[in-house]
């Protein structure tokens, strides 16, 4: 079953026009079947994923520019910048699991003074694909019993963000789902974000099996317990 969500009608931005969705965010997932899609046919492309990866901000309430503005002229204001502000990539425990991650850049679409990012990822099988891209290749290798764990860390200035969830995040085994756009429909999937200490946190979780059971949901969460957040 293939996914489209119209970022433009987020329900929990509250009707808020394009312009106030973080520019490293693309205004639709459905563009993944449309204009972004690399040459060999089955997304295999780091900008591919990107604009997968960022079909979070559904889950995310995008803060509008009369409120910033409010906030800049606050005595809040301090706490709220990431003027020099440099992500830090989530640190996984090696303890049996492949654990990579990729270095510090720009946001898409926007510069590294606006938007800086980095992913780090934890995987029960081989990861044969780049860091931040959606992981066909492992998810075509990884057996039924196999978890990967994808997580960016973005720091954005300002920040449009809202906290939804606290470090370390958990997953929900009710809210694993199966039928996400690009993968098999076999595969199951975990997503959430969440603004942390000034942090955009973008948490994907697959699994080998659309069900996962309850063992690996509980070995995913051991792994996630276990990763540092810098």
């Amino acid at each position: 079953m293939q996914r489209s969500v119209d970022l433009t009608r987020n329900p929990l931005a509250g009707g808020r026009s394009s312009g106030d969705i973080p520019e490293h965010w693309p205004m639709s997932a459905s563009c993944i079947s449309r204009s972004d899609m690399s040459r060999d046919g089955r997304g295999h492309s780091e900008r591919t994923f990107r604009v997968g990866r960022f079909f979070l901000a559904n889950l995310l309430v995008v803060v509008s520019a009369g409120g910033a503005l409010a906030t800049q002229g606050s005595h809040a204001a301090p706490t709220t910048s990431t003027l020099g502000a440099v992500p830090v990539p989530v640190q996984f425990p090696a303890n049996g699991w492949d654990v990579r991650r990729n270095r510090v850049h720009a946001c898409p679409g926007v510069l590294a003074s606006r938007c800086s990012q980095v992913t780090s990822l934890a995987s029960t099988t081989r990861w044969r694909d780049c860091v931040e891209c959606l992981p066909h290749k492992t998810l075509a290798a990884m057996p039924r019993s196999g978890i990967a764990i994808q997580i960016t860390v973005a720091v954005e200035h300002p920040v449009r963000a809202v906290h939804t969830f606290a470090w370390p995040p958990q997953v929900k085994r009710a809210q694993v789902q199966a039928g996400f756009e690009g993968l098999p429909s076999w595969i199951g999937v975990y997503q959430a974000a969440s603004l942390i200490r000034k942090r955009e946190v973008s948490l994907f979780v697959w699994f080998g099996r659309s069900r996962p059971t309850v063992s690996q949901v509980s070995r995913a969460n051991a792994e996630l317990r276990h990763a540092r957040l810098g």
